[in-house]
């Protein structure tokens, strides 16, 4: 360039230009050289600090860091990962290369404003790696110290979700425990003024009622009956016993569905017979379930 103003030969004005902006150029690079280099000098001097203190820790936890089997991370005062180990990379599905000298809110979305203190922080987060299912971790600190100065923190972070879903399905099987027991006894308080009802239709004579009424007793008892079927289902399925299993004479049981429902029959003019002149059965079972089954059946 001083050459060219040195030299009247070629006082183009363009040719200044040019000269100009590579100069321009030239500063630009070399300040964003140096810069980096900056960076990476007080990046290094972050991870010698963090590294003494790690080594400066009473009782010492390199041997648990060499020898463990979760996930760790090396954090500076900034909150930018200086080492991870591979179980980190692994769990994380990130390379090294992506996790090093990241800014850990930046990767995981944890710890946003970094505060060194002397006690340790717990969280939970939840984890979307690439083409995987959302893992649910959970992440511990351990504040790094040198002569009680705060140079970095240790992040420890692990796997929970089975513990998730396991909690997620107690919390679950806890609120329809509730509704079951709520619906349960909801059943029962509609059945008794239900089997009252039926009683009483049942205590007049279809002679007692007027006889364009008589249809509508028999009517009324059919939807009676329904709804007590309907709501022996229910509580079958809201509230489940245990079988108390024991020796079941198959026909001393359907005798006595038969003689219950012996009124039932008569309204509409059923018989019914059992033909019991063979041998007991027996059966091992739950004679209050069976029973049950049969009624169903037999209604």
């Amino acid at each position: 360039m001083f050459l060219t103003i040195g030299y009247n030969k070629f006082p183009s004005l363009k040719i200044y230009l040019i000269h100009v902006i590579f100069f321009i150029l030239l500063l630009g690079t070399m300040y964003l050289f140096d810069r980096s280099q900056l960076r990476l000098k007080l990046l290094h001097q972050r991870h010698i600090k963090a590294i003494r203190a790690l080594l400066h820790q009473k009782p010492s936890i390199i041997p648990t860091i060499d020898f463990t089997r979760e996930a760790i991370m090396i954090l500076d005062n900034s909150g930018t990962i200086l080492e991870s180990n591979h179980l980190a990379n692994h769990l994380l599905m990130l390379s090294e290369s992506a996790i090093v000298g990241k800014n850990i809110s930046d990767i995981l979305g944890i710890l946003p404003n970094i505060q060194l203190a002397n006690s340790p922080e717990y969280g939970e987060f939840t984890w979307k790696a690439s083409s995987e299912n959302p893992m649910h971790l959970r992440y511990r600190t351990q504040p790094l110290l040198d002569h009680n100065k705060p140079y970095g923190l240790l992040l420890t972070l692990c796997d929970i979700s089975e513990e998730k879903i396991r909690s997620e399905a107690f919390v679950q099987f806890a609120k329809l425990s509730i509704i079951n027991q709520v619906s349960a006894g909801l059943a029962h308080e509609i059945r008794n003024p239900l089997t009252t009802i039926k009683g009483f239709m049942q205590l007049i004579k279809p002679e007692e009622w007027p006889e364009s009424f008589r249809p509508y007793q028999e009517l009324i008892l059919d939807e009676i009956q329904s709804i007590d079927q309907i709501l022996n289902k229910f509580i079958l399925i809201t509230s489940p016993s245990a079988p108390q299993m024991s020796e079941i004479n198959l026909i001393e049981t359907l005798n006595s569905i038969l003689q219950a429902n012996e009124p039932f029959c008569q309204n509409r003019r059923i018989s019914v017979f059992l033909d019991s002149d063979f041998d007991p059965v027996y059966v091992l079972g739950d004679r209050e379930q069976l029973s049950e089954a049969f009624l169903s059946s037999y209604n």
